[in-house]
């Protein structure tokens, strides 16, 4: 393994997971960061390894598929007395905040189906609570006098309201396939991380072949456990990385004071201040 490989990795030790996940449901994540301070964290720990490129909100192999934050690390390789920059690794960093969301995308399709069938036991119960506590919500005006009928949709109960969330979620996982499969299945990226506030989730809740970062409220980031690499086919890697340059032409017109229409017309305004530190 070449040298300039592995020093890439030095600043990605593996962190011992200071919380269970039984720990981090009694906590919960960390209040401290928003969206934007977990994606800057992980900007951040990615720029410790010198990467050859970054962006953010990255199309993958299909349009539909997107990373939180990509990367890749160029090499200088000589052939036929000619150097050239070569793409030797591509990653992905999923940030993620909410657990829900994040638990129904790890899963494999038989845990999904189990997760469904328990949050179906749970709409049932929640509706039990509506009927006995809100009875304004019972339809009067039914076609058979003997059934009953209740319009839960105008419930006030947050509880219901989120388990309908999941089912939407969980059901629609289980006919398109979970997120986190179908990345890793693109190919595009040789090492998958997903990054989330410290104890939101346990890496054995993970998605095969993950990684998992604990992001702290200081910005610091820790490595849970590594990802496998999948050694991507190069056409794969450079597929990611114009997409990757494509995700800049819009901080870059930013940037420079450069505001594009939808023909993608360019009109000049005032350049933004850079903030003192």
């Amino acid at each position: 393994m070449e040298r300039d490989f592995q020093l890439t990795f030095d600043f990605m030790s593996e962190t011992k997971e200071k919380n269970t996940s039984a720990d981090a449901r009694k906590a919960g994540a960390d209040e401290g960061l928003t969206e934007k301070d977990m994606r800057r964290a992980v900007i951040g720990w990615l720029m410790k390894s010198n990467p050859s490129g970054v962006g953010y909100d990255v199309s993958a192999r299909l349009a539909k598929i997107k990373g939180n934050i990509a990367a890749f690390w160029s090499k200088v390789e000589t052939k036929k007395g000619k150097k050239t920059l070569f793409p030797y690794k591509t990653a992905i960093v999923e940030v993620r905040s909410n657990r829900d969301e994040t638990i129904s995308d790890c899963c494999k399709n038989n845990e999904l189906k189990e997760l469904l069938t328990q949050e179906k036991r749970n709409k049932l119960y929640y509706e039990s609570e509506i009927r006995e506590r809100e009875p304004e919500l019972k339809l009067t005006d039914n076609l058979f006098s003997d059934i009953e009928s209740w319009d839960y949709r105008k419930t006030k109960n947050k509880n219901y309201l989120k388990c309908c969330s999941i089912i939407e979620r969980l059901e629609r996982s289980l006919s398109k396939g979970n997120g986190f499969e179908k990345m890793r299945k693109s190919l595009v990226a040789d090492l998958l991380y997903l990054a989330v506030p410290r104890g939101l989730i346990s890496k054995d809740e993970l998605a095969d072949g993950w990684g998992l970062l604990y992001l702290n409220n200081d910005m610091t980031v820790d490595v849970i456990s590594h990802p496998e690499n999948w050694n991507c086919p190069v056409e794969n890697r450079l597929h990611l990385i114009q997409n990757i340059a494509k995700s800049n032409i819009q901080p870059i017109c930013f940037t420079n004071g450069i505001n594009l229409d939808k023909n993608n017309s360019p009109r000049f305004v005032r350049i933004p201040k850079k903030r003192r530190s």
